[in-house]
């Protein structure tokens, strides 16, 4: 059912939904009284489940539950273990180099590496190239507000420029002498707090005045039936929506309307972009670079594409086999 702007547009429905009628015509009738099941979503989601968009998650252990607040904050822990690229200072043709990383810290004591921490770094020069070399972090500073790092190989061996500039290193482990003191230092884990809003949806149906004078319940041959039909799937394709391009506000006013955030600003806030072609259309190789973005962020194993018909007619060529 496709909503044309001045075309499908109800010319009988009147009052503004904004009063509340506790007495009246109605009371009494079956319409007025909740109901014999006043859990109304769960009874929808059984009448048109293709579109139940959440039910999606229903299938993922714990990803589903009862609110009792109209807002709901969880905590997000970032990576535990951190890689960073490094770009050369100093030290070059010595036994130990200075470098600068791409991760965050104003003083000597800020950053994620310690003194102790054995790094790798994969590639670099022609002897280095397929085992990767290890070195170990000896001093810590800062370079305006990032971490600098001074590293040296555990064997004392010269390093080149070339081995550590614009590579990128990941923390491996540490390593001490024998009776030395201390741990190199400590790390504080600390996670973000996210948030998200309850919407209030509704929507409103005109009951006749010979269905008040039965006070009974109105068959599957009335038109009546078929106007609460329509407005019970239009209901659902407003939550589907809503959960698909919600954006979230939080009204400061105890009596203002909250909208909750959906899966597409969630995607675009913390998702990972990939660019293609619009004259080629998406072909494998774009969903080969999204997956390769997605894979160090420790997902599902299984992942499920939401998209337009034109990704999905080009995605079906793109992979057809011929």
């Amino acid at each position: 059912m496709a909503l044309i702007p001045g075309t499908n547009v109800p010319t009988s429905v009147s009052g503004t939904g904004t009063q509340i009628r506790t007495n009246g015509p109605l009371e009494g009738h079956i319409f007025n009284a909740g109901l014999e099941k006043p859990d109304i979503l769960p009874s929808l989601i059984v009448k048109f489940p293709q579109y139940y968009l959440l039910s999606l998650t229903d299938k993922i252990a714990g990803a589903s539950g009862e609110l009792f607040s109209n807002t709901h904050a969880w905590n997000v822990m970032d990576r535990t273990r951190k890689s960073t690229t490094l770009t050369y200072v100093s030290g070059a043709t010595t036994s130990s180099v200075v470098v600068t990383t791409d991760i965050a810290g104003t003083t000597a004591d800020e950053g994620y590496f310690l003194v102790g921490d054995i790094i790798r770094v994969a590639t670099g020069s022609s002897t280095q190239a397929t085992t990767g070399t290890m070195y170990r972090v000896t001093a810590l500073g800062s370079s305006g507000t990032y971490q600098r790092l001074t590293l040296s190989k555990i064997d004392g061996s010269t390093i080149a420029q070339a081995d550590v500039d614009g590579l990128k290193a990941g923390h491996v482990a540490t390593a001490f002498a024998e009776g030395s003191a201390g741990s190199g230092g400590f790390r504080s884990y600390l996670p973000t707090q996210d948030y998200n809003v309850t919407s209030i949806l509704r929507r409103g149906f005109k009951v006749s005045r010979d269905a008040m004078a039965q006070k009974t319940w109105i068959d599957d041959k009335t038109w009546q039936f078929k106007n609460e039909d329509f407005e019970q799937k239009e209901f659902m394709r407003d939550v589907e929506a809503l959960a698909m391009f919600g954006n979230r506000y939080k009204s400061s006013s105890l009596q203002g309307v909250n909208q909750t955030r959906g899966l597409l600003e969630y995607a675009a806030g913390s998702g990972q972009s990939v660019t293609f072609a619009s004259s080629v259309g998406v072909q494998e190789s774009d969903w080969q670079q999204l997956l390769q973005s997605l894979y160090n962020q420790n997902g599902s194993n299984d992942l499920i594409a939401l998209c337009g018909r034109k990704i999905l007619f080009d995605t079906q060529n793109a992979l057809a086999d011929r």
